[in-house]
This record gives C-alpha cells, sequence and structure tokens, in this order.
C-alpha cells in the first residue's frame, strides 16, 4: 500500500543507491505554449525520495496486516501483550486501511558515531526515528531497521508502559513472517535496548536497532541447526545454490574483518569521548556553581531595595486613599437621602393613581356582567326551540329508512337461495359423465404402460449383461499392464532412492552453507 506524497517531485524521484548523486524530477509540461517545453529539474532534498520509499516498504507490509482484523489484534497482542489499548490499535488499522500514515514519526539521517555505532533508534520524546547516514545506500537494511523503530513507535501508541524487552526486535521478525521458538521470545522480551544519545547538543533518550557481532552469531548458529534439519529436495537446484552460496560466503567472510574494525572503531571513539568529556564536565560544574554564587551575591541588594520600594509605595497609597475614602461615604449618604425625599410623593401618588383605577373598572364591569348573563340565557333558550323539531325529524326518518331495507331485503334472499340450489344441482349432473370417463382413461393408461414396459425390461437385462462381459474382458489386459507398470516404477524408485541417499551428505552440506548465509 503507498503512501500519498504530497511533493509530486518528491514522489516521481528515485532512490538510486549506486552513486550519491542528487535524483532528478521526472520532466513536465506546460501549457503556456502549443508546443511541449521540458521544465528544469528543481533542486529538491535528495533525502526526501529515501524517506518516502522507506515509508512505502514500511505501508507495504504493515497495510497487508491490517486488512485482515482478527490477525491485526492478535499480532498486537503476541508484540505488544495482551494489555494494549484496543481501540488506539484498531484507530492505526482503521487508518492503515485508507492509506493514511500520517501517525508515523519523523525521519532523520544522522552520523552513526551520534547513534554509538547502532543503525538506527527511535526518541519517543521528540517523536523521531534518526537512521545512520552510510544505509542511504543499503536500502533493504534501511526499512528493516525503519520497521523495528515504528515498532517502538506504535508501543507508545496502544500502551502506557514500555512493554517489556525489545519489542521493536519483535515487532520486525514477527511482522516479516519469522516463526520464534519460545527461547527466542524469552530472549528478545529480557533484551534491554534503551540507552541516551546526545542530538544536537540535547540529551534524548532513545531506544536501539544494534546490528552487532552477538546477534548476527547467535542468528548463525539458529541457521546451522535449521541447516541441519533441512532435507534436500533435489540434485538439479543444488548446483545453482553452490554458486550462489559460495558467492554470499565470500562476501561474509569479507565483511567480518569490516564489521570488527567497525565495531573496534566505534568502542575507541566512545572511550575517547568519554575521557574528553571529564575535564568538561568538572569545568563546567565549577563555572556554574560561581556563576549561581555570583547570581545571589548580585541579587541581595536588589531583593532589599525592591522590598523598600514596595513599603514606601504600599505606604503613599494608603495615605491617599484616606480622603477618598471619606469622599466617597459622604457621597453616599447624601444620594440616599436625596432619593429617599424624592420617592415618597411619587409612591403616594401611585398608590392614589391605582384605587381610582380599581374603582373605574368596577364600575365599568357590572353593566357588562348583567348583559353577558342575558345574552347566555337568550342562547339556550333559541338553541332548546330549534333543536326540538329536528330530533323528531330524525327519528321518522330513521324508522322509514328501516321498514323499506327490510322489505327490499326479502325478494333478495329467496332469489338468492333458488340460485344455489339450481347451482349445486347442475354441478352433480355435469360431474358425473365426467367422473366416469376419468376412471375409464386411467384403467387404459395403466394396461399400456404395463405392456410397454415388458419389452424394455428385457432389453434393459440383455444389455447389462453384454455390458459386464464387455467390461471384464477389457479389464484383463489392464490389469496385466499396471502390473507390470508398477514393478518398473518400483525399480525406478528404489534406483532414484539409492542415488539420493549417495549424495544426501553432500547435499546437507550445501544447505548447512546456505543456512549460514541466510
Amino acid at each position: 500500500m503507498a503512501i500519498n506524497i504530497n511533493n509530486s517531485n518528491v514522489a516521481a524521484q528515485k532512490w538510486n543507491t549506486s552513486t550519491n548523486t542528487q535524483p532528478q524530477a521526472t520532466p513536465q509540461k506546460t501549457a503556456t505554449s502549443k508546443a511541449s517545453v521540458n521544465v528544469a529539474a528543481t533542486f529538491v532534498n535528495p533525502d526526501n525520495a529515501i524517506k518516502a520509499d522507506l515509508k512505502n516498504r514500511f505501508a507495504a507490509k504493515f497495510g497487508s496486516l491490517a486488512g485482515d482484523k482478527a490477525a491485526f489484534h492478535k499480532f498486537t497482542a503476541k508484540v505488544f501483550g495482551n494489555g494494549y489499548d484496543k481501540k488506539a490499535a484498531e484507530g492505526l488499522r482503521q487508518k492503515a486501511i485508507k492509506g493514511d500514515y500520517s501517525w508515523l514519526p519523523a525521519i532523520k539521517f544522522v552520523d552513526r558515531s551520534t547513534l554509538q555505532g547502532a543503525n538506527g533508534a527511535y526518541a519517543a520524546k521528540d517523536n523521531t526515528v534518526y537512521l545512520a547516514g552510510d544505509l542511504r545506500k543499503s536500502p533493504a537494511l534501511a526499512a528493516q531497521t525503519l520497521t523495528e523503530e515504528v515498532g517502538h513507535h506504535i508501543d507508545t501508541l496502544v500502551n502506557k508502559k514500555d512493554t517489556p524487552g525489545d519489542e521493536g526486535e519483535m515487532f520486525r521478525r514477527v511482522l516479516n513472517g519469522e516463526k520464534l521458538s519460545q527461547a527466542q521470545v524469552n530472549s528478545i522480551k529480557t533484551e534491554n535496548d534503551h540507552g541516551v544519545l546526545t542530538i544536537n547538543g540535547k540529551k534524548t533518550e532513545v531506544e536501539f536497532f544494534f546490528k552487532k557481532l552477538r546477534k548476527s552469531f547467535k542468528r548463525i548458529t539458529r541457521s546451522v541447526k535449521r541447516g541441519f534439519k533441512s532435507v534436500a529436495r533435489g540434485v538439479g537446484s543444488v548446483a545453482k545454490r553452490v554458486i550462489g552460496g559460495a558467492t554470499k560466503i565470500f562476501k561474509k567472510v569479507v565483511s567480518i574483518p569490516k564489521k570488527i574494525f567497525s565495531t573496534v572503531r566505534n568502542l575507541a571513539g566512545n572511550i575517547f569521548k568519554k575521557v574528553l568529556s571529564f575535564p568538561k564536565k568538572i569545568f563546567g560544574t565549577v563555572r556554574n556553581l560561581v556563576s549561581n554564587i555570583f547570581k545571589k551575591v548580585l541579587s541581595f541588594p536588589k531583593k532589599i531595595f525592591g522590598t523598600v520600594r514596595n513599603l514606601v509605595s504600599n505606604i503613599f497609597k494608603k495615605v491617599l486613599s484616606f480622603p477618598k475614602q471619606i469622599f466617597g461615604s459622604l457621597r453616599n449618604i447624601a444620594s440616599n437621602i436625596f432619593n429617599k425625599v424624592l420617592s415618597f410623593p411619587r409612591q403616594i401618588f401611585g398608590s392614589l393613581r391605582n384605587i381610582a383605577g380599581n374603582i373605574f373598572n368596577k364600575v365599568l364591569s357590572f353593566p357588562r356582567q348583567i348583559f353577558g348573563s342575558l345574552r347566555n340565557i337568550a342562547g339556550n333558550i333559541f338553541n332548546k326551540v330549534l333543536s326540538f323539531p329536528k330530533r323528531i325529524f330524525g327519528s321518522l326518518r330513521n324508522i322509514a329508512g328501516n321498514i323499506i331495507n327490510k322489505v327490499l331485503s326479502f325478494p333478495r334472499q329467496i332469489f338468492g337461495s333458488l340460485r344455489n340450489i339450481a347451482g349445486n344441482i347442475f354441478n352433480k349432473v355435469l360431474s358425473f359423465p365426467r367422473q366416469i370417463f376419468g376412471s375409464l382413461r386411467n384403467i387404459a393408461g395403466n394396461i399400456f404402460n404395463k405392456v410397454l414396459s415388458f419389452p424394455k425390461r428385457i432389453f434393459g437385462s440383455l444389455r447389462n449383461i453384454a455390458g459386464n462381459i464387455f467390461n471384464k474382458v477389457l479389464s484383463f489386459p489392464k490389469r496385466i499392464f499396471g502390473s507390470l507398470l508398477g514393478g518398473a516404477s518400483g525399480l525406478i524408485g528404489n534406483a532414484f532412492g539409492f542415488a539420493r541417499n549417495l549424495l544426501s551428505p553432500a547435499t546437507n552440506l550445501f544447505q548447512n552453507l546456505l543456512g549460514l548465509i541466510r
């Protein structure tokens, strides 16, 4: 699954590991003229193409795993423990399915000496994966290193505490499909991959990806054991593997002195840096101590002056605030007296106005109440008078309707009964000839089927007898030929087995050599 790259120039670049030349952008066309014009490649940081390729390599494997929900959560529990945050892990899976890998940490290339000889390290505080600069020429190793460091990053997203051991190595190896034994799992879970690096003059806690000789020897030993258990599958494939195996063994032999020299050089460099850093630490401690004493001595007069200044300022504010408080109190008292004097006439006038309004409303409401009562009485009388003829007329109409319905329904009932009786008689008369004709037709059909089936049964029996005789005659040569063929096949198989047993030691030797290379 590829990651969307916003910068089209970066996405178009190729990772050229043979040289250190800058990757070029794909030529584009412009619509400013009718003829196509090649646009010159603009300068782009060559590391961007490398980082994009590394992320795409990771996304291809992780996205394939994310497509299977059950397998994904089984994998996560195996690597990060059963107590992982399932909701957070499911969120990462959903993003991976959509091709969203914005949650991946940043990638930075630094000098290998900064990483203390390691291939890579993950700093949770900076959310950054640091890779050794020389891995630009080793795409496969760089991709494996990034995968392990992303495993450390995912651990911080789905667990509140760091998973015991090197969960990054477990993540990388299980994601690559390795079948780990219980001893290998226990070894990974007891490994300490934590350390402190100095990056840009700052101490940073990291989790390492080491490729030391100790791990290489362990893997070689495991490969040898697997090689002894493997069985040769064909003499033809051995010759091809011998050539490839010899080439890889030669490369391994040549690379061992380089690795030993690199390890010794890094170790000597670290010891030299430690020796040089000791005087620097002592000088820095003394300088900090003197600086703190000097600051303390200078700060004492400042504190005394600040205290005196604050005291004088508070006294001055107190003296000035006293007249303000007295003036404010007198102003509030005068305002309250003035408001009380003015409110008294208003209260008296308001009370008189309310009394007069109530009296006026009472006087006007009396005629209204009398007129309303008379109007209601007259309306009730009028409604009662009009409703009496309506009720009488309705009752008479209902009685007449019922009588008419009863009179009309009697002829209908008589006619319906007569029609049903006539229909039943007619159906009975017609059904008798049909029943007689059906019985005769069934009897004739049975007789005809019996007569026709007799020749068919005789012919079928004769055909089966002839078929059995023919099969017996044909099977005799087949059995004789099969016995001869089985004997010849057994002889050939024994001959090949004898040859394979003779070549088995040579095959096992080459398998072991191939196991060492793996």
